[in-house]
């Protein structure tokens, strides 16, 4: 999806969530995956191109053969896979997306939340009937969440919908702090 395209591997839904085997040759597959959608999203001249350097056996990078940079990208998939980050995102996306229902349920201004992962997206809207975009009232929960302490995204079209990514070494106390604070943050609409 465009937000999987744009956010790269960090923290999203079956990569990182956990879902897929957890060895380094599904993520390496992974990653060459996700690598070609954001070629996608480059012009079309750049493809063609791309496409003739290798059939004309053209080698062409930036960094590809850095030893220093390949160091740093093992030990980084090294410490993702020893400290169990991938099934911490599933386990802690999960456990979000519960908190999420709860709050919808309490605040009738949360018309959808979503995600994978911990990446995740919450939809405020006016009148779930309607769906109509809650747009002042986003602005206002961002900016009480931001003096609280929590940094969030927001787009979607119209500026209503909170962008969560937090870091893959999130634990569930970091996670029900930003929920209370999101709460009180609603509460005060």
């Amino acid at each position: 999806t465009g937000l999987e395209s744009k956010e790269g591997l960090q923290i999203i839904g079956n990569v990182c969530g956990g879902k897929q085997a957890l060895t380094f040759p599904s993520f390496f597959r992974a990653l060459c995956t996700y690598s070609f959608v954001l070629l996608v999203s480059l012009s079309l001249c750049f493809s063609v191109c791309f496409s003739l350097a290798f059939q004309r056996r053209i080698h062409f990078n930036t960094y590809g053969g850095n030893p220093v940079s390949a160091a740093a990208g093992r030990a980084v998939l090294e410490i993702i896979d020893e400290e169990g980050l991938q099934q911490n995102c599933l386990e802690l996306g999960d456990y979000l997306l519960g908190r999420f229902g709860e709050l919808q349920k309490k605040h009738d201004v949360i018309g959808h939340y979503r995600g994978k992962g911990l990446m995740l997206g919450m939809e405020l809207v006016k009148d779930r009937n309607t769906k109509e975009p809650a747009v002042a009232e986003t602005k206002k929960v961002f900016e009480d969440m931001k003096d609280m302490g929590i940094l969030i995204g927001k787009g979607g079209l119209y500026g209503s919908v909170f962008r969560i990514k937090p870091p893959m070494c999130w634990n569930k106390q970091d996670a029900d702090f930003m929920c209370d604070a999101l709460d009180i943050a609603l509460s005060r609409l």
